[in-house]
C-alpha cells in the first residue's frame, strides 16, 4: 500500500506540475492579451480572452488524482483549483476594460464625426442662407410687383424656396448633444432658416396680392388695363416650376449614386448641359442654379454615405439607369 500511495504520489506530482506549467502559460496569454501597447486590435484581443475564459472553466481535477485520499495529492489539487479561480478573475477583469475602451473610442469616434458633419451642415447651411438672403435683397429691388417684373419675383421666391426645403437642421442624436456648442449651432441654424422662411412668406404675400389683382382685372374690358400677355405669364413660372422639380429630382439621383460609389461622370455631364440649356438667357439664374445643383450632389451623397437616405444602392442603381435628363 505504501508502494502505491508513493506511485501514486509521484504520478500526480507530475501531472499537477505540467498543468502548472499550463496555467503559467495561459496567464502569459492572458497578460500580452491585456496588454494596450501591442499592436493586437481590441476586439482581437477579447476574442483571445474569451476563448481562455472557455477553456479554464472546462479545465477539471485529473481523475486518476481525484479522490486519492492522499493529503499531498489533495493540496495539489485545491492549490490548481484556486490558480484557475485567480486567471479567471483576471480574464474576467481584463475582458471588462478592454470593452469599456472600445466603448470610450467609439464615443470618442462618434463625436469627431459629429462635429465633421455640424461642420459641414453649418457651412453648407450658411452657404444657402447667403444665397437666400442675396435673393431677398434682389426681391426687395424689384418691389412692388408689377407686370413687367412678375416673372422675375416668381422665379427669385421659386429659387429661395428649393434652398430652403435643402436647408439641414442639426439632428440631436444622443451622442452629439454632449458636444458644447451643438444646442447654439442647432438654435442658429433653426432660427437662421426660420427668419428667412418668414421673410420669403411676406413677399409671397405681397405676390400673391398682385396676382388676385390681376385676376380682377381679368374680368374688366380690355380698354381699361394694360394690355400684357397673362398667358405667357402662367407657361413661365409653370415651366420655371418645372425645371426646379426635375433638378431636384436629377440631383438627387446622381447624389445617391455617389453616395453609393457608381460612375456618375456621364450623368452628371449631362446634368451640367441640361442647365446651359435650361437657363442658356439666364446667366444669373445659371450660376445660381449651379450653385444649388453643387450643394444638392454633396448633400444627398453625404445622406446616402451615411445611411441617411430612405434608398439602398441597388435601388439607386436602378434608378441611375432609368435616368433620362432632358
Amino acid at each position: 500500500a505504501l508502494q502505491k500511495n508513493t506511485e501514486k504520489l509521484s504520478s500526480c506530482n507530475t501531472i499537477y506540475k505540467n498543468r502548472s506549467s499550463y496555467l503559467a502559460t495561459v496567464e502569459q496569454e492572458v497578460t500580452i492579451a491585456s496588454d494596450f501597447e501591442n499592436e493586437i486590435t481590441l476586439h482581437d484581443k477579447i476574442i483571445k480572452l474569451n476563448k481562455i475564459n472557455q477553456e479554464l472553466q472546462s479545465l477539471k481535477p485529473d481523475l486518476s488524482c481525484e479522490n486519492s485520499g492522499l493529503p499531498q495529492v489533495e493540496e495539489l489539487i485545491v492549490n490548481e483549483a484556486t490558480s484557475i479561480s485567480r486567471l479567471l478573475v483576471k480574464v474576467n477583469t481584463e475582458t471588462s476594460l478592454l470593452k469599456r475602451s472600445i466603448e470610450k473610442n467609439s464615443i470618442s469616434q462618434a463625436l469627431e464625426s459629429c462635429k465633421e458633419r455640424i461642420s459641414s451642415i453649418v457651412d453648407a447651411d450658411s452657404n444657402k442662407a447667403m444665397l437666400i438672403s442675396s435673393n431677398i435683397k434682389m426681391l426687395h429691388k424689384l418691389k412692388p410687383v408689377s407686370a413687367t417684373n412678375n416673372d422675375r419675383f416668381k422665379k427669385l421666391i421659386l429659387d429661395s424656396d428649393l434652398l430652403l426645403t435643402q436647408f439641414e437642421i442639426l439632428e440631436a442624436e444622443p451622442v452629439c448633444l454632449t458636444l458644447d456648442f451643438f444646442e447654439t449651432e442647432f438654435d442658429r441654424t433653426l432660427q437662421t432658416k426660420n427668419k428667412l422662411s418668414d421673410e420669403i412668406q411676406l413677399l409671397k404675400n405681397e405676390l400673391e396680392q398682385f396676382q388676385q389683382v390681376k385676376n380682377r382685372q381679368s374680368h374688366t374690358p380690355v380698354n381699361n388695363i394694360n394690355r400684357t400677355s397673362s398667358s405667357g405669364t402662367s407657361n413661365n413660372a409653370f415651366n420655371q416650376r418645372q425645371l426646379t422639380d426635375r433638378m431636384a429630382s436629377y440631383t438627387t439621383i446622381i447624389g445617391r449614386a455617389m453616395g453609393c460609389g457608381l460612375d456618375v461622370e456621364k450623368k452628371s455631364t449631362e446634368l451640367g448641359r441640361w442647365i446651359d440649356r435650361s437657363f442658356a438667357h439666364d446667366l444669373n439664374a445659371k450660376a445660381q442654379y449651379i450653385k444649388i445643383a453643387s450643394d444638392g450632389l454633396v448633400y444627398h451623397a453625404n445622406q446616402q454615405s451615411n445611411g441617411q437616405s430612405p434608398d439602398n444602392c441597388s435601388d439607386v442603381r436602378k434608378a441611375m439607369n432609368n435616368l433620362r435628363i432632358m
